[in-house]
């Protein structure tokens, strides 16, 4: 069977993604969506899904990944994956804080070796998740992010680094800080070739139930809590002003805003759920932008001849 269009989406085995994904297999069904993550997502699924394996904690897998794709121009690409660890900070192979490595670098240095193979389309769509939590001022906000330098988080030795909450919110931070410096690359110098692709980055709510493994990690306490008792005191949460959600709400939301022309014109823009609102304050710095931007393709890069492609729009 041939396809139109593919879309990629990474961390689609669970929760979010995977409601996404079929999502997009039921509503997009001249199109190929690959699912790329550590586990394959539950049987059975449509017709249209392809599930390859891909560990974000590790960039030799991510290099295998791109090396092996055979899936023709991506139409569409969803950086979805997400974890959260436990405890004091873990590292990942290359000697990076692995919250950091798996939620953000890892996803960016996908993202440059598939620009660098020409793997996008004319007109790609680019969804960056995050969280609202990225936002100090977000209602119920008890682990807003901390921000120094790109280098600092990925060393994870801060010690407001310490909490397993700011790291998460910290690496939410960094995907729209790298899309904001994203637009700005292709407003800037990109050629006829990118000219057309669009950024968006999407918060899709709270959510508390539908199967995530994003805390798998956690005590079993924190998941017996989050599984349980969360989802019995979202009256509090939403009489507070936290946006609820639910995988498959949300995964409709994320569906359209990957595949809908109508968001074409939104390219830079930060999405909660439903409605485009201003992201934080922080995240519109112009100088963290760009420090993220080099310290990622200084870090991921193999050579100065890989570097300066990564560069290259």
């Amino acid at each position: 069977m041939s396809f139109s269009k593919t879309i990629l989406i990474t961390g689609g085995s669970s929760g979010l993604g995977l409601r996404t994904a079929i999502e997009l297999a039921n509503s997009q069904s001249g199109s190929l969506i690959v699912v790329a993550s550590r586990t394959p997502p539950p049987e059975p699924l449509p017709a249209n899904v392809r599930f390859v394996a891909l560990d974000l904690a590790s960039r030799e897998s991510v290099r295998s990944f791109v090396a092996s794709w055979d899936f023709g121009p991506i139409s569409a690409f969803i950086c979805n994956a997400g974890m959260i660890t436990a405890g004091a900070p873990k590292f990942a192979d290359n000697g990076i804080q692995l919250d950091f490595a798996v939620n953000f670098v890892n996803q960016a240095l996908l993202f440059f070796l598939l620009k660098d193979k020409k793997l996008f389309s004319s007109a790609c769509r680019f969804v960056f998740v995050t969280t609202a939590l990225h936002d100090p001022k977000a209602p119920m906000n008890f682990t807003p992010p901390h921000w120094v330098s790109a280098e600092s988080v990925a060393k994870g030795t801060d010690k407001p680094l310490l909490n397993a909450g700011i790291r998460y919110s910290t690496t939410k931070l960094a995907n729209l800080l790298f899309s904001y410096a994203l637009v700005d690359k292709l407003r800037e110098t990109a050629s006829s070739d990118a000219r057309g692709w669009s950024v968006i980055a999407f918060e899709p709510g709270y959510m508390p139930t539908g199967g995530s493994q994003l805390v798998r990690h956690q005590p079993a306490a924190l998941r017996f809590v989050g599984k349980y008792i969360i989802p019995r005191l979202l009256f509090i949460f939403k009489w507070a002003g936290v946006t609820v959600s639910t995988p498959t709400e949300a995964g409709k939301v994320l569906a359209s805003i990957a595949s809908n022309e109508v968001y074409t014109d939104m390219t830079g823009k930060y999405v909660l759920l439903h409605k485009e609102k201003p992201s934080s304050v922080e995240s519109y710095d112009k100088e963290k932008q760009n420090d993220l931007w080099r310290w990622t393709v200084d870090n991921v890069a193999l050579d100065a001849a890989e570097k300066q492609r990564f560069e290259t729009f």
